[in-house]
């Protein structure tokens, strides 16, 4: 696993400030999670984030919690190199 919880925090709170947006949008144990399914892997971090984002506007809600982060959880596969990798 790369880095840790707070590395993906930091990460997470960078991209969508680069997009504009300057107020948390994840829970602390949703982002613990998130964390832990993409295994800190940039690319698996940024599909879920987007996937969670996405149900969580669904839903009409403001934060992403544990509830919808649980929801969007996607099948986990590896690769030959043995690198985990998310089903599209």
């Amino acid at each position: 696993m790369r880095g840790n919880t707070d590395d993906t925090a930091e990460y997470l709170r960078l991209r969508l400030k680069n997009a504009g947006c300057e107020r948390e949008l994840f829970a602390s144990d949703a982002m613990a999670m998130l964390h832990e399914a993409a295994s800190g892997a940039h690319r698996d971090i940024d599909r879920l984030a987007t996937t969670a984002l996405r149900e969580a506007a669904r839903r009409k809600k403001k934060l992403v919690e544990r509830d919808v982060r649980m929801r969007c959880t996607s099948p986990v596969f590896r690769r030959p190199d043995g690198r985990r990798m998310l089903a599209a």
